[in-house]
C-alpha cells in the first residue's frame, strides 16, 4: 500500500476542494450500543484515498452500521486472540452466525442489497474486507477487526494510529494528528558558559601548515602544456584550454590508437599524442580520417554489443513473464473446469480479442448472430433503457453516452452492466463461473417484473483471471460454431 499514499499535491487538491474537515478527522459523537451501554464513536477518513469520503459514503455508513452491531463480548475476545481461527476464515460470518449478543436488526439492515433490501452475504464480506473497524475497550487496548489483522493478533498500523488519536481524558479528536507524527517541541537551553583563553587554545583545530597552491592562469607555458598534453606546444600569447584532473591516470601517457583487435594502444606517447607506428597514419589529414574512422567503427560496435546484450536480457524477462502467466492460466483453467465439472459442462476456448465477453454470450447460447451484431443490439438496450443502469456507471467515465460510446466499439471489454443488459435482452439467466476464491459464481438475471416461467434456460459463461470470457458447452456435444 506504499505506493498508494497521497503526495503533497493531492492531499492540498482535496483541501481547498472539501475543507479541513474532510482530511483528517471529522467528528465525534455519543452512541448507544447493542449492549445498552454509552460509547464514543470517532469518524476518521480513509488514510490513503480522501475522496472516498465524499464518492462511497453509502459504503461507508453501513460499514459503520455494522461495526456498531459488534457486541462487547466478541471485541473482548478479538482482544484476546481466542477466536483467531475461526474468525481468520468465516469473518464476514461473524454477526450473523457466532455471536449471540449481536443485534441481528442492525446487521441486516447494514448487510442489504441496495436493490432488493434483503440480506446479502457478498456485501457483507466486502463490507469486511473493505473497511477496518477498530474498537477500543474501557481498559484502553484497542482492537483492529480487519479480517487481514485478526491472524496477527491485532496488532496493526490501524491499531497505532486510532491510538494516537486518543487522549488521556477519552475519547476526543486531536486536531495536531497522531502523537508519533507531531514535531518535537524545542527544548531551551540556557546560556552558554564562558571559555577561558586557555581553553579556547586547547579547543581549536590545529593549524593548516599546508601551502596555499596559485590559481591556474588562462595561458601556460610551452613546457607546462607540454607536460599535460604531450605534443601541444602553446604559446605564452595563446590560451591552453587544459582539463586538470586531482590524481594522474596511468593511461594518460599511453598512446591513442585503436589496434587491430580493437583495444587501445598499450605504447607509450613519442609523437604527440601517438606513439611511433601510429604517428605516421595520424600525420595527414586523409590518415586522420580514416585513423578516426576505425575509432568511430570500434565505439559503434561497442554500442551495439551492448544493446544486442540488452535486448537479450529484455527477451529473458519478457520469457520469464510469459511462463509466469501461463502457470497462472493453466491454475484458471483447471479450477475452471473442475467447477464446470458439477455442472456437467465443458469449455470452450475464446480467442482474447477484446470481444471475448460477446462472443462467449452467443456461443453459450447457441445465438445465430456474430459478436459485433450482438454488442451493438446490447448497447442499443442500455441506451433505450438508460434509467436503469446510468447509476451503475464506472467513475472513470464522464458520462452514461461517453460509456455506450466506448462499449459500441469492438475492441471494448464487457462489464457487468453488458452482462446485465445481455440477460434483459435475451430473457435469460446468465451464470459466470469464475476461478476466485471466494466467489465461485454470479448471476445476471431478466427484470423482476417478467415471469420466471417465461424465462429461457441458463447461460453459463466462465471468468478467467478476472479479464477474459469463455464459452461453454454441455458435455459430450461436438464443438460449437466458430465467430
Amino acid at each position: 500500500m506504499q505506493e498508494k499514499r497521497l503526495d503533497r499535491a493531492a492531499i492540498l487538491k482535496h483541501y481547498r476542494a472539501h475543507g479541513p474537515r474532510a482530511t483528517y478527522l471529522a467528528s465525534s459523537c455519543d452512541v448507544t450500543l447493542s449492549t445498552g451501554k454509552k460509547a464514543k464513536l470517532v469518524y476518521v477518513l480513509p488514510k490513503y484515498k480522501l475522496h472516498l469520503a465524499t464518492d462511497r459514503q453509502a459504503d461507508m455508513l453501513a460499514a459503520m452500521r455494522l461495526a456498531l452491531a459488534t457486541s462487547e463480548t466478541e471485541v473482548l475476545r478479538l482482544s484476546t486472540g481466542q477466536t483467531v481461527a475461526t474468525v481468520g476464515h468465516v469473518l464476514f460470518f461473524l454477526c450473523a452466525c457466532e455471536a449471540p449478543n449481536i443485534n441481528r436488526r442492525q446487521v441486516r439492515t447494514a448487510c442489504s442489497h441496495e436493490k432488493t433490501g434483503t440480506y446479502d452475504v457478498f456485501r457483507h464480506m466486502y463490507l469486511r474486507q473493505t473497511f477496518t473497524a477498530v474498537f477500543v475497550t474501557e481498559q484502553g487496548s484497542v482492537v483492529d477487526t480487519h479480517v487481514d489483522y485478526v491472524r496477527c493478533g491485532g496488532y496493526t498500523e490501524h491499531s497505532l494510529f486510532v491510538g494516537g488519536l486518543v487522549s488521556k481524558d477519552g475519547l476526543t479528536p486531536v486536531p495536531q494528528g497522531p502523537e508519533h507524527s507531531r514535531p518535537s517541541k524545542k527544548r531551551r537551553t540556557g546560556s552558554k558558559a564562558k571559555r577561558s583563553e586557555a581553553t579556547k587554545r586547547m579547543l581549536a583545530p590545529p593549524e593548516d601548515t599546508k601551502k596555499e597552491e596559485p590559481a591556474p592562469t588562462d595561458s601556460m607555458m610551452p613546457s607546462g602544456a607540454e607536460q599535460y598534453l604531450p605534443g601541444l606546444a602553446a604559446d605564452a600569447s595563446k590560451a591552453a584550454f587544459l582539463h586538470f584532473a586531482g590524481e594522474k591516470h596511468a593511461d594518460d601517457d599511453l598512446c591513442l590508437a585503436v589496434n587491430v583487435r580493437g583495444a587501445r594502444c598499450r605504447r607509450r606517447r613519442s609523437h604527440g599524442n601517438f606513439c611511433k607506428q601510429h604517428a605516421d597514419s595520424a600525420a595527414s589529414e586523409e590518415k586522420g580520417k580514416a585513423f578516426f574512422g576505425e575509432v568511430e567503427d570500434h565505439f559503434a560496435r561497442a554500442a551495439a554489443a551492448f544493446e544486442r546484450q540488452q535486448v537479450a536480457e529484455a527477451v529473458a524477462v519478457s520469457l520469464r513473464d510469459s511462463k509466469e502467466m501461463a502457470e497462472k492460466m493453466a491454475r484458471s483453467r483447471r479450477v475452471i473446469q473442475n467447477r464446470l465439472d458439477k455442472l456437467q459442462l465443458d469449455r470452450v476456448e475464446t480467442a482474447a480479442d477484446g470481444s471475448c465477453q460477446f462472443v462467449a454470450l452467443t456461443l453459450s447460447a447457441d445465438i445465430a448472430m456474430d459478436a459485433f451484431a450482438f454488442r451493438t443490439q446490447v448497447v442499443g438496450y442500455l441506451r433505450s433503457t438508460a434509467t436503469l443502469f446510468k447509476n451503475d456507471v464506472d467513475k472513470s467515465f464522464p458520462s452514461f453516452e461517453a460509456y455506450l460510446d466506448c462499449m459500441a466499439r469492438p475492441q471494448s471489454w464487457g462489464d457487468d452492466l453488458t452482462l446485465a443488459a445481455a440477460s434483459h435482452l435475451l430473457l435469460r439467466r446468465i451464470r459466470v463461473v469464475s476461478d476466485h476464491d471466494l466467489e465461485v459464481e454470479r448471476f445476471f438475471s431478466p427484470p423482476a417484473i417478467i415471469s420466471k416461467e417465461i424465462w429461457g434456460s441458463d447461460i453459463t459463461v466462465c471468468h478467467l483471471m478476472q479479464n477474459h470470457y469463455e464459452a461453454t458447452r454441455p458435455k459430450g456435444r461436438g464443438a460449437k460454431r466458430e465467430l
